[in-house]
């Protein structure tokens, strides 16, 4: 299945989402003993992931100005809070870096390469 660019940018932008969701659920679980304080990560993070699912949608296009504007985003987050990294190497940029086939190639079990909706729920 092709997808259109649009709909491959859709689809980095949910992958980028569920891991952003899953960081801060792990990061506000439980507090770890002498790990600093995490809430102005998470926070950032939040910040930068929600206004993916009204741009995903269609309900705001402009939720995300531009990619290049969106990537450097997420560099800068990663900047911030992971000094050591290169943000090249950051799960986040990779994923928004990857070209399609081989994003396609990881993620095709995955529902935005399927042409059916997802069953509803309920």
């Amino acid at each position: 299945m092709d997808l259109t660019d649009r709909q491959l940018l859709n689809a980095r932008l949910g992958e980028l989402l569920y891991r952003g969701l899953v960081q801060i659920r792990a990061a506000t679980e439980v507090p770890i003993p002498r790990e600093p304080d995490r809430r102005e990560e998470i926070n950032d993070l939040a910040d930068l992931l929600h206004n993916i699912p009204r741009f995903v949608v269609g309900h705001d296009e402009h939720a995300i100005d531009s990619f290049d504007q969106f990537r450097g985003a997420v560099i800068d987050h990663v900047r911030r809070f992971y000094p050591a990294i290169d943000p090249a190497q950051h799960q986040y940029v990779r994923l928004l870096d990857m070209d399609a086939e081989a994003f396609l190639a990881v993620y095709r079990d995955h529902h935005w390469n399927r042409p059916e909706p997802a069953p509803a729920v309920g």
